[in-house]
């Protein structure tokens, strides 16, 4: 089939190849292509998918980049959505500090807002996971303490139901702090 075929050829980098499928078939959906060429680090690829405005959903792309840590393809991928929470809080679920200070270098506020599709922000699922360095970051950045998800989960409540104490503690005196 068609979109395996340009899945592949994504992955490998075969730049000549991909440019062939997509300009023989304008129905051809890219979404899988652009994970595939994100994990494979191709760049050209990357970019040359973005550019047909065939992209849909980034969120495999996006979780796929947190594994790879190639700022420049985050770059690319942030190009098709305006707002990188969705990004931060893929990356902050992953544990990556690196990639969530670059995504809090801009739209701060907005990014630290976002919540998935459970209704967790980049704090809850930093915190869910254990993620000190991370949880300490957003902190910094002023994430909100008494967010909530769905279930009407905080963070402080994920650290703690996940044994991850060290992140309560850092939750607990962050919130000390903001009621002096």
């Amino acid at each position: 089939d068609v979109e395996t075929a340009l899945t592949t050829a994504a992955e490998a980098g075969c730049l000549e190849i991909v440019e062939f499928l997509l300009s023989n078939s304008e129905e051809l959906k890219v979404d899988n292509a652009l994970t595939a060429a994100v994990r494979g680090e191709q760049i050209e690829v990357v970019k040359l998918l973005i550019n047909t405005g065939r992209v849909c959903d980034i969120s495999d792309a996006l979780s796929a980049v947190c594994i790879v840590k190639s700022y420049e393809i985050i770059d690319e991928l942030l190009k098709i959505k305006g707002e990188i929470g969705e990004a931060l809080t893929v990356a902050a679920e992953a544990g990556n500090l690196q990639l969530v200070e670059r995504l809090l270098t801009s739209d701060t506020k907005n990014s630290l807002r976002y919540k998935n599709f459970e209704g967790k922000d980049a704090l809850m699922l930093a915190s869910e996971k254990g993620h000190e360095p991370v949880v300490q970051k957003l902190v910094e950045h002023e994430a909100s303490l008494e967010s909530q998800d769905d279930s009407g989960k905080t963070a402080l409540m994920y650290s703690v139901e996940n044994g991850y104490y060290g992140v309560a503690n850092i939750l607990m005196k962050s919130q000390s702090e903001e009621n002096r």
